[in-house]
């Protein structure tokens, strides 16, 4: 991957966080249905995928980190994987970065603008601004419940288990995810035909107007 194309990655998602507030101050969660204060963060992470012997193409790859991502509520998302696009392989590493939503506490009201000497870097030569707390886009959001693998645009099956079991220990612990339920059963020499996987969660995303 070069280093210019991730930097040009980064500057576009430092500005997806800046925006005019909207006036919202509570951060914290309220009854079941009732909408919450939320921000977007904007976050990277490496997801390593190895399958034993199902091979899969760089682009259907990319196309379903990307559409996982967007049904669990983040925009913006740029996934870059170390393959072709017309390359298949049965492992792959990928660079991710997505904004997702998150409560607006305190706690990531400062995560969501602090910044490492590299993203400083990054700003700097791309001329990007970096967002403070008052820069913060605030809107409603909600916890809506997604049955991953049932997801009709996806097209997900038994076998995309061992995508989906990666995502779920590698990037959705880092989200506002709660895993509702799963069946991960990733053995592709079982003496039943592999079952379609099951990854149900909990996933705070912006309330529609």
């Amino acid at each position: 991957m070069r280093t210019n194309r991730w930097i040009s990655i980064l500057a576009a998602a430092v500005c997806i966080v800046s925006a005019t507030p909207s006036g919202a101050t509570s951060g914290q969660l309220g009854p079941d249905g009732a909408p919450v204060d939320a921000i977007w963060r904007v976050q990277e992470f490496d997801l390593h995928l190895r399958t034993a012997d199902r091979y899969h193409s760089c682009s259907s790859l990319h196309e379903k980190i990307t559409g996982i991502l967007t049904a669990v509520g983040a925009g913006s998302v740029v996934v870059a994987l170390s393959c072709r696009n017309d390359q298949l392989t049965n492992e792959a590493f990928a660079r991710v970065a997505a904004a997702a939503p998150v409560i607006a506490s305190a706690e990531n009201i400062e995560a969501a603008t602090s910044f490492d000497s590299r993203q400083a870097l990054v700003a700097k030569i791309r001329a990007v601004r970096l967002p403070s707390a008052n820069d913060l886009e605030r809107f409603p959001a909600e916890w809506r419940t997604v049955s991953i693998a049932r997801v009709p645009s996806l097209h997900l099956g038994a076998a995309d288990c061992e995508l989906l079991q990666g995502m779920n220990e590698q990037i959705f612990p880092r989200l506002a995810i709660r895993v509702v339920r799963k069946r991960l059963s990733c053995d592709s020499q079982a003496i039943f035909a592999p079952s379609r996987p099951v990854l149900v969660v909990e996933a705070l995303m912006r309330r529609e107007a």
